[in-house]
């Protein structure tokens, strides 16, 4: 809100909350857009018709995971589970979720900065956990969007760090983000599967499907979550996990639509739109080859 403050008219990602609309009221014009990024890649390689169409029933068995991995992840991994049997990987798990865990306390200011960090990442190793039980299950093959271009340093790492647990190297490489949107709106009946990602906000945005799972920072997020959506798994078991990855796989297009519409409005970044791209590019002065 308060970047929303200096200008004339902003932009928006993504609807703002009660709260947020009260805070900016009468001080500047909004307009809804979404992500810049993927505005252009949709009319760079006009793909507006196909990003209006809905997901169907796949037979693919094919999940994709959107990275979330930084170098404390390696980190956490190294000093807790390096070296231990995989079989006892969730076990070890939840034992460091009691040391760690935030019982009654909702705010983040009640923790150490290091425990929240440590919080963060145990949500995403359970989250890893749980696909790698489903893939072993059901025989599904496993992609991951990586979090680090192939030029950064951390990508061999991040590499590493996920045959640690799926053993191949399941971590695709694109160039730059471009090719991520690209290869995402391209893959129409493919589920991604995410934690607090906002890459998948934006995948939900282009209608496509998207499993968030979380077992803490909902709670500070709650514009972002909704726990009665087939979209979201939270602080859910693995039974839960994987009834509603397969019900999401199985979904037609008709009830993708349907519960896409009972989301709430801020959860999902705007849909890209030719007349909020042209107004855009008029308001700000800026000029592309052609709006397709």
């Amino acid at each position: 809100v308060s970047f929303i403050r200096k200008y004339d008219t902003y932009f928006l990602w993504n609807e703002l909350n009660n709260n947020e609309k009260r805070r900016c009221n009468n001080i500047s014009s909004t307009k809804p857009f979404g992500s810049l990024r993927m505005n252009l890649v949709v009319n760079k390689n006009n793909f507006w018709e196909k990003i209006y169409r809905y997901p169907e029933k796949t037979r693919m068995k094919k999940i994709c995971l959107i990275s979330n991995y930084s170098y404390h992840h390696m980190s956490f991994f190294n000093k807790y589970l390096k070296g231990q049997n995989k079989d006892n990987f969730f076990s070890i798990i939840k034992q460091l979720e009691r040391k760690y865990k935030f019982e009654n306390k909702n705010s983040k200011s009640e923790k150490s900065q290091k425990e929240f960090m440590y919080l963060q990442i145990i949500e995403f190793f359970h989250l890893v956990i749980f696909i790698k039980r489903f893939l072993d299950k059901h025989k599904f093959k496993l992609e991951i969007i990586e979090r680090h271009k192939p030029s950064h340093p951390d990508f061999a790492k991040e590499k590493d760090f996920y045959k640690f647990f799926f053993e191949k190297d399941n971590v695709l490489s694109f160039k730059n983000h471009d090719q991520r949107l690209k290869y995402i709106i391209k893959n129409k009946n493919l589920l991604f599967i995410t934690n607090i990602s906002s890459l998948g906000r934006e995948i939900l945005s282009v209608n496509q499907k998207v499993f968030f799972y979380s077992k803490w920072l909902y709670k500070f997020n709650p514009s972002y979550f909704q726990k009665s959506s087939i979209f979201f798994g939270i602080n859910c078991d693995y039974e839960k996990f994987e009834r509603s990855i397969l019900k999401l796989l199985n979904i037609s297009g008709k009830n993708y639509y349907k519960n896409l519409k009972k989301l709430k409005k801020t959860i999902s970044a705007f849909v890209p739109k030719k007349e909020n791209l042209k107004l855009f590019l008029n308001k700000s002065n800026i000029s592309l080859n052609k709006v397709s």
